[in-house]
């Protein structure tokens, strides 16, 4: 028998920790999930759902005062949990490609778009700087920027919102990384040149063998690209599930709730969005119970008064943190 190949990104129990004036915040609350070679994996959920700070723990930049209370993260089989920063550095970029969300932010405005990617090409592989240079020009056709070897001398503020953020995916895929982590990479740009980007984080992830972990608060982007899907909320992982099939039945009231707030061409034009009644919960004194319960519509006593577990559902590959739906039929609640 077959057995499945070892995950490339394995987070296992990561919990992290913000330290505030007179207490603290868990943003990401043992949360757990595989990513495996060439996998392409959503984490979605509501802003302050805890999904970039997942991210920049994997990535080893979470700055004080927060700091990672405990759990694995492992990468090829080496946690890079407790890792120095020399060693670190090394890992970013050169096996973690990552994309900020703001692209106009994450370039320099003083350096043109050809000296960022010399500068990271140089950095990681120690090539000469014409070698450097070739190679930077090679990413940036490969991303799509037309005249690449010309755009080179540009800055970033003479570049369009969609070709900094391919000039951003250009930098991070220049050194062939084994994982790309994608943080709101469509954000501010129009849907057009948004599903121009998640086209191109496809094609590349399957052209390089790369695993991408793809960080969005719209279940309709994730449902483009991604094969697998974790949904959060109040840094913990409520729902669980390959794409298709969390689109078709969720088993977490939350996800239900995001799904409808996505926009429906067959649907009424004139009828409103039903968006998620009531406000995230503050996660400084989180609720003892379900941290969603306040919120929804299905809650029970046991919701209010214990916190689910995480727990399997029917395929097995899904999981929900949900006593409704664990019992059966929070539909008809």
């Amino acid at each position: 028998m077959n057995s499945m190949p070892a995950p490339l990104l394995s987070v296992q129990d990561l919990t992290t920790v913000f330290r505030i004036r007179g207490g603290s915040v868990t943003a990401v609350d043992r949360v757990s999930f595989d990513i495996h070679v060439g996998q392409i994996v959503g984490l979605v959920g509501e802003s302050g759902s805890g999904k970039s700070a997942t991210a920049l723990s994997i990535a080893g930049l979470i700055e004080r005062p927060g700091f990672i209370l405990s759990g694995r993260i492992l990468l090829d089989g080496k946690d890079l949990v407790g890792l120095p920063e020399s060693e670190l550095t090394h890992v970013r970029g050169r096996q973690i490609g990552y994309v900020f969300q703001d692209s106009m932010s994450s370039l320099n405005p003083t350096m043109r778009i050809g000296d960022h990617l010399v500068e990271v090409v140089r950095h990681h592989l120690g090539l000469r700087r014409r070698d450097a240079y070739n190679r930077a020009v090679a990413a940036l056709m490969e991303v799509g920027i037309p005249r690449a070897s010309e755009r080179m001398s540009s800055y970033p503020h003479e570049f369009s919102g969609g070709m900094r953020q391919r000039t951003m995916l250009a930098m991070a895929m220049v050194i062939k990384p084994k994982l790309l982590i994608a943080d709101e990479p469509t954000t501010a740009l129009d849907v057009t040149i948004q599903a121009q980007i998640l086209d191109l984080i496809k094609d590349l992830a399957q052209k390089h063998g790369t695993a991408v972990l793809l960080i969005t608060h719209d279940l309709a982007v994730a449902s483009q690209i991604c094969d697998f899907i974790h949904v959060m909320y109040a840094g913990q992982i409520v729902e669980s599930a390959p794409s298709q099939l969390l689109f078709d039945r969720p088993e977490s009231p939350y996800t239900e709730g995001l799904l409808r707030c996505l926009p429906d061409i067959a649907d009424d034009p004139d009828e409103r969005f039903r968006a998620i009644e009531g406000t995230p919960v503050d996660m400084a004194s989180p609720p003892a119970g379900c941290r969603f319960a306040p919120r929804c519509e299905y809650a029970r006593e046991i919701c209010v008064q214990s916190a689910p577990r995480l727990s399997p559902r029917s395929p097995a590959e899904r999981m929900a943190r949900c006593w409704a739906s664990e019992k059966g039929g929070w539909r008809v609640a």
